[in-house]
């Protein structure tokens, strides 16, 4: 997946905001000189002041820097010149302000602090439009990204946690030393503190320490009690008291059984027609079940929210809507909050969701562990998911695999040749006027035969899980922006019906004609972001900070989206393995590639891969083997590579190294590969599957947990990138079929043909994305994560005018299908033999063969002639009933099939430029 900053965003106003400090907007405005007020519009400003308070802040923090979606307040060439001087409080020492701030009313601001050279910074911070109220100041405390309206709400005690594993110690900043005038021994006096736990027992304070350096007090009770805890320090000097809620860390959660469950009942369970509700949410101070009799009922987000195309904040409370009943739910072990109550009638209720009381804030929160939901995830449904109205005609109750007979005959995943797709990209072959539909893709036959035409065993469908931006947004989207994941994104299903459970039944209906086809299914899956955090993601409005990587109080960036997946806290992990069973059961998912799979541990993606082979042992479990951003969170344990695991068929991993060699690497500029005429050794241990040394992506000596590839959904597709080789372009060219001409068509033909041999035919697993087959263009797009269709789009009818480029690709397949010698061979070997020439054999009980591959732009002449049948993989046209084969001229061959060996042994003695040369030789 592509690093993507500027779209994926769950609170609205953030959507039309840069991530990061760099803030490159796409239209540049000029202001005035550093340190005046600016106006991004004119006629519709007001001013305000922006305070900083600066407790454990680096003394260097200075300055503020400011932009916003229409434009920055000081172009980004000033950087950081451009930024706002902070000035010194006369009241406050730890205060610093900047006055007379200009902002425009109609549209959030960005800021940050930072100090002079912009080398030292604070989190980027959001101000909505609803807090830049006339005439009210704003007010920070470095480190939080809060918006307060007073120097008061700034004090007090904050940020307190649980810090050890017994639950019995407290830290936390008590800010305002300068401000409310309290004395340290009055913060060392442990009677200054009151102590209650959930339960609103009183908890005895043994022992306080304040230490004035950091503003942090600790607090050691004499026994713990139930999280989370609420602690309000007196402070008689000031007559002022302050109160904080303190909430467990997720170490601490992880090591406490008593905030732990491990059913499987979570979400909503039905019986008798009567509902159960169950919430893990162990720092909440209070949960309610709020239940719908209708759809209208259930709430939005607000205006701007839905007119920025995004899903909003769980804080917004148009979320909330019009409840039929409103029910106290009861907090219980193992951190639950349960209602079971026999008044919920499934006849006379549809939707529900919580009522999260945590921190002090109240979020309307739809269920993350509900299998059905509404459009956009607003509320969830009482529903069961295996009810008649939640699954097509002719479902199948029991799992299915055409690979392998649902799990009864043994399969290696380089018995797989998988095919990347895009739900609306091929939903356009049908029919131009779609936006992408599950019914659509399911009903193209014409597609679906191409598919088993080809020979390809497994789809792998893009995200197709709920992503964070409304149904009613149509733009193009790749869904690398997950909202909830357990419910099929809306947008896929059927416009005309609004009801939950329409996408829970039209998602299988496509997955039935692919089994139906014989050709099994694979879900790209993006357990390692979500689009937002905090109020804009379910999962933290539900159990705040436990479901992510955090990193000195910070979300981590491991993902590069802003934010990082931690599989390793206990019920993250449990989380991630429910619901991929749920998509195994309830769907008949056959595998999973995980995107940014790098940011996992090995031993959590071990532990999902177990238990996915006890539901079907040739269940496919592949990943990116790298995270967002370069930096791995797990040292030596991160998945870099493919995992093996014994007696099973373990986890594959995408060979970069190998994509690079052949086409050259996506990045550090326009590179060339070996199809195109630079030599690279990496080829003889692709083809081998062998290790390649620089990434190692496959250190397990298994050849079939390689993941083979040119091309993917990210980068160029492979037509493009040789297109601008041919045409010597180094950035974005366009409609190459127009300027390549008849010659540099016929140069791309064979580049793409060779390209395809060396991933077919090579020791490792197959993968093709979605067209590579015919030589599909985006015009030169190289991250058409969200452009039109008139990028993405993709039709049968390009095969017409490359249909020697697809049978080459269908006889290379079929070829490798039969015989094993291309998938588990008793020896193999490639060497080079020339710049660009290699010698490439294998051998089986089934068959051996002797390929010869030219990437040179040169005819190569062996040194010894090798005897034996030449295999014929483009059989596209007939001559007086023999076959053309490819640049071997005419042969008299015996089968009309998807390739042909030759009736005779001859002996080889050249092979042609740009090409390859198969020969059986027993």
């Amino acid at each position: 997946m592509k690093k993507i900053f500027k779209l994926f965003t769950a609170v609205a106003f953030v959507s039309s905001l840069v991530l990061g400090c760099s803030n490159n907007f796409d239209d540049k405005v000029s202001f005035a000189a550093a340190g005046e007020p600016r106006d991004v519009v004119p006629t519709a400003s007001r001013t305000t002041a922006i305070n900083l308070y600066l407790v454990n802040a680096p003394s260097t923090i200075t300055n503020i820097w400011a932009w916003c979606s229409k434009g920055n307040y000081d172009n980004t060439d000033k950087w950081p010149g451009g930024t706002y001087k902070l000035t010194s409080d006369s009241v406050y020492s730890s205060l610093r302000s900047y006055h007379n701030f200009m902002v425009d009313p109609t549209e959030p601001l960005g800021i940050l602090f930072c100090n002079a050279a912009g080398t030292v910074q604070s989190k980027d911070i959001t101000v909505p439009v609803d807090k830049l109220t006339s005439g009210r100041d704003i007010f920070f405390i470095y480190g939080e990204t809060t918006v307060y309206y007073s120097i008061e709400e700034c004090s007090g005690l904050k940020n307190l946690s649980i810090t050890d594993n017994n639950g019995t110690v407290i830290t936390g900043n008590l800010l305002g030393s300068d401000i409310i005038g309290f004395t340290k021994a009055e913060a060392d006096e442990p009677s200054n503190y009151t102590v209650t736990d959930s339960t609103g027992a009183a908890l005895t304070v043994s022992s306080a320490s304040f230490t004035a350096a950091s503003n942090t007090v600790t607090i050691i009770l004499a026994a713990s009690g139930n999280a989370p805890y609420s602690v309000t320090f007196n402070s008689p000097a000031a007559s002022k008291s302050f109160t904080a809620t303190a909430n467990p860390t997720p170490s601490v959660i992880d090591h406490m059984p008593s905030m732990l469950y491990s059913g499987n009942d979570l979400g909503v369970t039905i019986s008798g027609g009567k509902a159960t509700f169950k919430v893990w949410a162990p720092t909440a101070s209070d949960v309610k079940l709020l239940v719908y009799e209708n759809l209208a009922d259930i709430g939005n987000f607000k205006e701007e929210t839905v007119n920025a195309k995004a899903c909003g904040a769980t804080d917004e409370p148009s979320l909330k809507g019009e409840p039929a009943l409103e029910k106290q739910m009861t907090r219980s072990t193992g951190g639950l909050w349960i209602y079971n109550g026999s008044d919920i009638s499934t006849s006379a209720y549809k939707y529900y969701k919580y009522e999260i009381t945590v921190n002090g804030q109240i979020l309307y929160v739809c269920d993350i562990n509900a299998k059905v939901c509404a459009a956009d995830s607003i509320a969830a449904q009482i529903i069961d998911i295996n009810d008649s109205e939640c699954k097509p005609a002719s479902w199948e109750s029991s799992y299915k695999n055409p690979f392998g007979n649902s799990g009864s005959v043994t399969k290696k995943y380089s018995d797989a040749v998988i095919y990347e797709m895009h739900i609306r990209d091929w939903s356009y072959n049908s029919d131009q006027a779609t936006t992408g539909k599950f019914t659509t893709v399911a009903q193209d036959t014409e597609f679906i035969n191409h598919l088993k035409d080809l020979g390809v065993t497994h789809v792998q469908l893009l995200p197709s899980f709920d992503y964070a931006q409304v149904k009613a947004d149509k733009d193009y989207n790749w869904g690398y922006n997950p909202y909830h994941y357990n419910v099929p994104e809306s947008r896929y299903a059927d416009d005309a019906k609004s009801d939950g459970a329409t996408a829970v039944k039209e998602m299988p209906q496509m997955i039935k004609a692919f089994h139906d086809a014989g050709i099994a299914v694979i879900m790209d899956v993006v357990y390692n972001h979500t689009s937002g955090t905090n109020t804009g993601s379910l999962y933290d409005s539900t159990v705040p900070g436990y479901f992510y990587h955090i990193k000195n109080g910070n979300y981590t960036n491991y993902s590069g989206c802003g934010n990082a997946l931690d599989l390793d806290h206990t019920m993250v992990r449990k989380y991630v393995v429910d619901s991929m069973k749920h998509w195994m059961n309830d769907y008949h998912i056959n595998g999973f590639r995980f995107d940014l799979m790098g940011i996992h541990s090995q031993s959590a993606m071990t532990e999902i891969y177990n238990a996915l082979y006890e539901i079907d042992k040739n269940v496919m479990v592949y990943g990116e083997p790298w995270t967002g951003n370069g930096d791995y969170p797990y040292g030596s344990d991160a998945t870099r590579g493919a995992i093996k695991v014994s007696g099973k068929n373990g986890i594959a991993s995408f060979d970069d190294d190998y994509r690079d060699a052949i086409k050259g690497s996506e990045f550090g500029g326009f590179n060339f590969g070996h199809v195109m005429g630079k030599y690279d050794g990496r080829i003889e241990d692709g083809l081998a599957g062998n290790i390649i040394t620089s990434n190692r992506r496959n250190e397990t000596y298994d050849t079939q947990l390689a993941i083979h590839y040119a091309e993917c959904h990210d980068n160029f597709t492979l037509f493009d990138k040789l297109s601008m080789s041919v045409l010597g372009l180094t950035d974005r060219g366009g409609f190459f079929d127009k300027l390549l001409g008849n010659k540099g068509i016929a140069s791309v033909r064979k580049m793409e043909k060779l390209a395809a041999s060396y991933i077919i035919l090579s020791q490792g697993t197959p993968f093709l994305n979605g067209g590579q087959e015919f030589c599909r263009t985006k015009n030169g797009n190289d991250n058409s994560y969200n452009a039109n269709d008139g990028v993405n789009n993709i039709t049968l009818t390009r095969k017409l005018r490359y249909i020697d480029v697809y049978q080459n690709y269908r006889g290379l397949i079929a070829l490798r299908k039969d015989y094993e010698a291309f998938r588990n061979p008793s020896s193999c070997d490639a060497v080079k033999l020339s710049d660009g020439v290699t010698k490439y054999t294998v051998s089986h009980s089934s068959g051996s063969f002797t390929v010869f591959f030219n990437a040179s732009g040169s005819d190569y002449s062996l040194s010894s002639p090798v005897s034996g049948k030449v295999v014929n993989v483009e059989c596209a046209a007939r001559t007086n009933g023999s076959f053309i084969g490819a640049g071997m001229g005419n042969i008299s061959l015996k089968t009309p099939e998807k390739y042909a060996v030759a009736d005779e042994v001859t002996a080889t003695a050249k092979v042609p430029a740009k090409s390859f040369v198969i020969i059986k030789t027993n």
